[in-house]
């Protein structure tokens, strides 16, 4: 549920998925931004997994909250079985969009590859696996159940997330229909133990970070702490979250932070580190008081909006319309001109295909899910009426 003291999280959210945008973007086109940047301070900016780790945050952090009002079971019966539905949309969407960029032979990021040298492009951030051959019956299943149930991404890279997303926010809703019975202290340890159960049963490491969400949200509600505040204490707490959130190997400025051993280590290192800074974000966007009343207009309504169709459609149209400019314009224009005028073409197309893809996701939506409420209120009706009969039966 949103309201408008939760837009300047929907903004931030919007800010998130351009941030994305900015780290694939160095990843495709201008791969030597990355040694220059990482580990600097500037490296927040494109910082893509800190991002999703925001996303994962927020979605913990907002799924929960119609469950602290109402945790009755039907009221989780309702959460679970409304959530795959609505984020099948927007995948399926997706999907559909590049299939049929394949199907119109619109995609070019190999060839552009060759003057980037860039493994992420020639290989669409890993969806063009070798053997893939696109289709339109695989573009309708991977937007459909692949992508949930494996995190099959080949049309869509970015839809690797939904597969979190959905395990990650049924998990939310079933741990906020425990915590919303609890006291403060039995509530944490409870979600604790969740989220570390959690972290035994999948890698990466990303259910946890829901959950963390969610206890995020539990505390600040029974502490009755969500209340915008004045002052600096808000600006202040943004220096280290910008710290936490710049994060993702020990170099540089982070240099002094111990190495855990292994990959698997290094990466439960940055997902909880990055996970930390999101938490602290999620605090300055509903209590920094400033911004509130600067973030709480049409302009951050928009941009959350915006935020999951701009993440999802960037790459599909960098690896078409961006790479066509790339190759096209690199032999008169020279390589950094061109990359340049790729980025812009990125720009001037993602913006308006974000926005008509936005409105025939939330149309779409809607209508899924008022006929999945018909379907529930029919079915709830005939719940009333079995338990009603074995009432009566039991009193006869």
């Amino acid at each position: 549920m949103k309201t408008n003291r939760l837009l300047p999280l929907e903004a931030m959210r919007g800010i998130a998925a351009i941030i994305v945008t900015f780290y694939h973007f160095a990843e495709g086109f201008a791969d030597q931004a990355f040694p220059l940047l990482l580990g600097s301070p500037a490296f927040v900016l494109i910082n893509g997994d800190a991002a999703v780790a925001f996303f994962f945050v927020l979605s913990g952090a907002v799924n929960c909250r119609p469950l602290f009002r109402d945790a009755s079971p039907w009221s989780l019966f309702r959460s679970l079985v409304r959530r795959w539905p609505r984020l099948m949309m927007p995948a399926l969407l997706a999907s559909l969009f590049s299939w049929a960029l394949y199907a119109l032979d619109l995609y070019h990021f190999r060839e552009a590859a060759l003057i980037t040298n860039s493994g992420w492009l020639a290989r669409m951030a890993n969806g063009a696996e070798p053997g893939f051959e696109p289709s339109l019956l695989d573009a309708i299943y991977q937007g459909t159940i692949g992508c949930f149930i494996t995190g099959s991404s080949n049309y869509v890279p970015p839809l690797w997330t939904m597969h979190y997303e959905l395990l990650g926010s049924l998990l939310v809703m079933v741990v906020a229909a425990g915590l919303a019975r609890m006291k403060l202290w039995t509530g944490l340890a409870f979600g604790i133990a969740a989220a570390l159960a959690a972290a035994l049963f999948i890698t990466p490491f990303y259910l946890p970070v829901f959950v963390c969400g969610a206890l995020l949200t539990f505390v600040l509600m029974r502490q009755g702490s969500e209340a915008p505040i004045s002052g600096w204490t808000m600006p202040a707490l943004l220096v280290p979250v910008l710290y936490l959130l710049n994060y993702a190997y020990p170099l540089g400025m982070h240099a002094w932070i111990p190495r855990l051993p292994g990959g698997l280590g290094l990466e439960m290192l940055r997902i909880g580190i990055q996970t930390l800074g999101a938490l602290g974000l999620v605090i300055i966007c509903l209590r920094w008081e400033a911004l509130q009343r600067f973030a709480s207009g049409r302009g951050a309504k928009l941009l959350g909006e915006l935020s999951l169709p701009i993440f999802l459609l960037h790459v599909p149209i960098y690896c078409s319309a961006s790479s066509w400019v790339l190759i096209h314009a690199t032999p008169s224009q020279g390589q950094v001109v061109a990359t340049f005028l790729a980025w812009l073409t990125a720009v001037a197309l993602t913006l308006p295909a974000s926005w008509v893809f936005a409105k025939v996701d939330a149309i779409g939506g809607r209508l899924t899910m008022t006929a999945i409420d018909k379907v529930l209120g029919v079915l709830r009706g005939k719940l009333a009426d079995g338990a009603r009969l074995a009432a009566e039966r039991s009193q006869g």
